[in-house]
């Protein structure tokens, strides 16, 4: 069944429901529905999920449900849809004539990137980006419609943290820029601050504040998000909304069937650029420092538990917030976050199960909102990811690190 095999390839590629959502431009509760046999995609995000997967129509979809869609409307429905149809051809071609040539242009001065190019000079310029480099790839484009997304096949991991580092050195030193950071919110909800509504946005001196989500599997950040402005568009009065900029850069993992019958890895860069009105549905963006004072508290495995309960069952590692006030990475606007945890599963078979042999799974995590993390089925390689009666075989210890580098902000 087609919700089924979804949920099964979002899991393989370790994506949360809301981080495919992010990817293929729906909502959370899109993919939900689909997961739950609730409904079906429409043409377009069917497309774009078998595109992101690189799985086929035919692979996702049984046979029967194309048509069970279709029976869905009875013949007397479809007389009617046909007789309105017949109705509006003549409105829907005089529309399209009218409007083809106006939509075309808009499209034109955006000036996106299409396939087998780069985003233009003159869309560049908007950012003060006008000589930014594009990534070292031999085949590269946009993906689908005209959009800001930009995507590069790439040849390693190294090519993309290469082309991250470019980016942050280009952003951070250069005279052209007055500011490069990220987005921060207050916890807890309270009258200190502003109406949530807002973005308040820390300044950066540290790529790694721009990390948004690592590769569980060995911890690698394969996401980041840049705000950024121009010396030009710095200039304001203090506590003035910002006129900001945004960039992100995420890494893929991709697989395809080649013509041996096998799958085989592909790796994609993809970068979204523009002005951040277009990016969050934020009204306004702050610089923080103005309104608040802030210290910096670094966070490691000896004082945790002095600001953030670590609670363990049997499968899952949860985390909470025990401190008022904290500024923590806004998971809302899809924004970095700073505290990253490294996860170790032992698992050793019960008496009666001796022959499994003893299991060692390393997860890493960084935490968004303070999450809970947990072990499912699939993690120890089996196929049903929903079930657990396999993990039972098992008594599971639990140990994590904090790994360099974490840290969060207090007001003062």
């Amino acid at each position: 069944m087609f919700k089924d095999k979804l949920r099964k390839l979002r899991e393989e590629n370790g994506l949360s429901q809301y981080e495919l959502a992010d990817k293929i431009y729906v909502s959370r509760s899109a993919i939900a529905k689909w997961e739950n046999g609730f409904g079906m995609p429409g043409k377009e995000s069917l497309e774009i999920l078998c595109e992101f997967f690189n799985v086929t129509k035919e692979y996702l979809l049984e046979e029967d449900e194309p048509i069970k869609i279709i029976e869905n409307v009875n013949r007397r429905s479809r007389k009617k849809i046909l007789l309105l149809s017949l109705l509006l051809i003549p409105l829907i071609l005089y529309l399209l004539v009218s409007t083809g040539f106006f939509i075309s242009n808009r499209i034109n001065q955006r000036n996106f990137p299409q396939h087998g190019s780069f985003y233009t000079t003159k869309y560049l310029k908007k950012f003060g980006l006008k000589d930014l480099e594009v990534i070292e790839s031999n085949n590269y484009g946009t993906k689908g419609t005209a959009s800001p997304y930009f995507f590069a096949e790439i040849d390693s991991y190294e090519v993309f943290d290469n082309y991250v580092n470019y980016v942050y050195n280009k952003l951070f030193y250069s005279p052209d820029y007055a500011y490069v950071g990220y987005s921060v919110k207050i916890l807890p909800d309270s009258q200190n601050y502003i109406y949530n509504k807002n973005v308040f946005l820390l300044q950066s001196f540290n790529l790694s504040n721009h990390i948004v989500s690592c590769d569980k599997n060995d911890g690698k950040p394969t996401e980041y998000i840049f705000y950024f402005m121009t010396k030009n568009d710095y200039s304001r009065d203090s506590k003035d909304s910002t006129k900001i900029n945004y960039l992100k850069l995420t890494y893929h993992i991709t697989q395809n069937l080649n013509n041996t019958g096998n799958y085989e890895k592909y790796y994609e860069c993809s970068m979204d650029l523009r002005k951040c009105s277009t990016v969050d549905g934020f009204s306004q963006h702050y610089l923080i420092n103005e309104y608040y004072d802030i210290q910096k508290i670094p966070v490691t495995k000896k004082n945790i538990d002095l600001y953030i309960d670590v609670k363990f069952n049997w499968l899952s590692i949860s985390f909470s917030s025990k401190y008022d006030n904290l500024v923590y990475n806004d998971k809302i606007a899809s924004t970095p976050y700073d505290i990253f945890i490294k996860v170790n599963y032992t698992l050793t078979p019960k008496g009666e199960y001796e022959k499994l042999g003893v299991k060692n799974i390393v997860r890493y995590y960084n935490l968004q909102n303070f999450d809970h993390f947990q072990l499912s089925d699939i993690d120890v390689g089996m196929d049903n990811p929903n079930s657990y009666v396999e993990l039972e075989k098992y008594n599971i210890e639990i140990e994590y690190e904090v790994l360099e580098n974490s840290y969060f902000y207090s007001l003062i």
